[in-house]
Order: structure tokens, then C-alpha cells, then sequence
């Protein structure tokens, strides 16, 4: 358990100092995790229970089917996939 707390304790330090808007994920009960950066980037309270919805209600529409479709490709595929923020630098 203190390994697990410790690798946790750097990745929040890795994903602050490179600005990085992260989130994972838990296939089976649809809760998510996300780093501070990234609930900044949409406006989710710290202690915000997240899950697809809530990201679902924050996707531009325009925008919505390809993000859903991504997701859906990598819980199905079993591999992770990531999403560019129009306007972000990453």
C-alpha cells in the first residue's frame, strides 16, 4: 500500500510541474481520476466525483461523438488514448 501511495504522490508531482491535464478511468464502475490541472482546464471542484458524464456535459458538441468514440476504442481495446485540447500547448 505505501508503494502504491508513493507512486501516486509522483505522478500528482510529474503531472503538476509539466502542466499536464491527465485522467484515468476505472473501466468496471465508470469513476474517474483526475489531475488538478485538468479539473482546472474544465471548472471541476477538487472533490468533484467524476465520471464519462461529467465529461460528456463539458465536450463541445461538435466534438462529442469523436471523444465518445475514442473512449470507447480504449476500454474495448484495452489500451489508453489521449485527447488534444483545441488550444492547449500539449
Amino acid at each position: 500500500m505505501k508503494r502504491l501511495r508513493e507512486s501516486e504522490e509522483r505522478l500528482s508531482l510529474a503531472t503538476e510541474s509539466g502542466h499536464a491535464g491527465l485522467w484515468s478511468m476505472q473501466v468496471e464502475t465508470g469513476q474517474v481520476w483526475a489531475s488538478a490541472k485538468l479539473r482546472e482546464m474544465f471548472s471541476f471542484g477538487r472533490q468533484e466525483e467524476l465520471t464519462c458524464e461529467s465529461f460528456a456535459r463539458v465536450t463541445h458538441p461538435e466534438d462529442a461523438e469523436r471523444v465518445r468514440q475514442a473512449t470507447r476504442n480504449a476500454v474495448q481495446n484495452g489500451r489508453g488514448t489521449h485527447y488534444r485540447v483545441p488550444g492547449s500547448s500539449a
